[in-house]
């Protein structure tokens, strides 16, 4: 059986202010992360270094070329502790205004995530449940319109520096003051005799955008050709 080992480099610059039991707790708790079962097949390169000092409290391979892998969230994670704190909660607000549902975004980028939810062993769209529940524990059967804020963000939904080559990809979807099931629309497609030949269009309301990049060849499916919207596209056909 072919093993393959992902190599992952690593460089952390952390600002540790404590003395030596610090620096001895700090490698234990590094240690234990990188042992973990779960990453046996992980190679790491790691430098800790104390930011006002530069003295290294941690070194692990840190000298051996590897290929880098994505550690611009670790700088992302760093700045959000310094900043958000560690007991930051994102809240996802609902109301009502009138006879409107007004949501309120806070740029949560884990609502309605499946694998979040699986984690924490929660149903899929249980906050959609929630909303019903409490619209109908107050008397509320219908309502006329949904209004979303998602003003916490600007419209600046896709960075520039993003590759253009893979803005059709799941983990490329624009983000926004309000996300939901990151931000993807799931279709599957399957032909049958009744159907064979036929296109299925789907209407998008202006600037959403739907991508779609994988060719299925499984039974009883037929190929589900790769499609990629530009933004200012309404629609797509399958």
């Amino acid at each position: 059986m072919k093993v393959t080992v992902r190599r992952i480099s690593i460089s952390l610059l952390l600002c540790l202010l404590t003395a030596c039991p610090a620096v001895a707790s700090l490698s234990g708790r590094v240690n234990a992360i990188v042992s973990r079962d779960s990453l046996k097949k992980v190679r790491f390169g790691i430098q800790i270094v104390e930011a006002d000092t530069g003295k290294t409290v941690y070194r692990r391979n840190a000298t051996e070329a590897m290929i880098p892998a994505s550690n611009m969230k670790i700088i992302a994670t760093a700045t959000a502790l310094k900043y958000l704190g560690g007991d930051f909660e994102y809240t996802t607000k609902v109301g009502l205004l009138g006879d409107s549902l007004v949501i309120i975004g806070s740029g949560d980028p884990l609502l309605g995530d499946e694998k979040t939810e699986a984690k924490h062993g929660r149903q899929r769209h249980w906050v959609l449940d929630d909303i019903v529940a409490a619209l109908k524990e107050h008397g509320v059967t219908n309502v006329n319109d949904v209004i979303v804020d998602t003003s916490v963000f600007d419209d600046e939904r896709v960075h520039l520096s993003w590759p253009e080559d893979q803005l059709n990809r799941w983990y490329a979807c624009e983000v926004s003051g309000l996300n939901y099931n990151d931000n993807c629309i799931a279709i599957s497609a399957r032909n049958s005799p009744a159907t064979r030949n036929r296109y299925a269009i789907f209407g998008l309301r202006k600037k959403a955008s739907m991508q779609a990049s994988s060719v299925y060849d499984m039974p009883g499916w037929e190929h589900f050709r790769s499609t990629f919207l530009n933004p200012e596209d309404t629609q797509m056909s399958i």
